[in-house]
């Protein structure tokens, strides 16, 4: 089986031939230590880790454009940075991995909301490059398979309502349905936090 037909067989649960191996973070700190101890430098990370080659389509799905931010406070661990809506996140500064607290987040009403949105249009020229077409052409032969980064439906309202906002459906931001024209739908109900199916997703 190729990549492309052993992940397919694998999420449709067929009969793969073998397990699909996907390569997850690769950390600086541990390719460092990985040289340190012996590691060649020619192989490429995913034949040393043995995991199947598959690719990522290059479009934006990101808020575009991004919000700016400034530095606030900052220490040798930790920095405080706010976004232009008002939202702050504390982050490590001393390590590449590590999770964000939010101290305020950046939706906090029907105003930042409106702001927020103008940045979610799923048209936007910007989210494909302009070599799509030509990247289409070299892809319709590939024998591995090729996702979209989508980043987190969930991870996307947490960090801009709040858990707590969006599971206690207590915010005032309310949006309309998917002809808003935005990426992806947020719904504040408690109902919806319970079952995420029925969100449009």
């Amino acid at each position: 089986m190729t990549a492309r037909e052993r992940f397919l067989a694998t999420f449709r649960y067929g009969k793969p031939d073998k397990v699909f191996l996907m390569s997850a973070v690769d950390l600086q700190r541990d390719r460092q230590r990985w040289l340190r101890e012996g590691q060649p430098w020619d192989p490429a990370f995913q034949h040393l880790l043995r995991v199947r080659p598959h690719g990522v389509r290059p479009v934006d799905t990101s808020v575009w454009p991004p919000l700016e931010s400034k530095v606030v406070e900052q220490t040798a661990e930790w920095r405080i940075e706010e976004d232009e809506l008002g939202g702050q996140t504390k982050s490590w500064s001393d390590r590449e991995l590590g999770m964000s607290q939010h101290l305020r987040y950046p939706v906090r009403d029907r105003e930042t909301w409106e702001k927020l949105k103008a940045r979610l249009k799923y048209d936007a020229p910007n989210r494909y490059p302009e070599y799509w077409e030509d990247f289409k052409r070299c892809q319709r032969k590939r024998d591995y398979p090729l996702g979209i980064f989508a980043g987190s439906y969930y991870g996307w309202i947490r960090n801009w309502v709040g858990w707590k906002t969006w599971r206690s459906g207590t915010t005032t931001v309310r949006p309309g349905p998917r002809h808003d024209g935005v990426c992806c739908r947020i719904s504040v109900s408690s109902d919806s936090a319970r079952t995420p199916r029925d969100t449009g997703y």
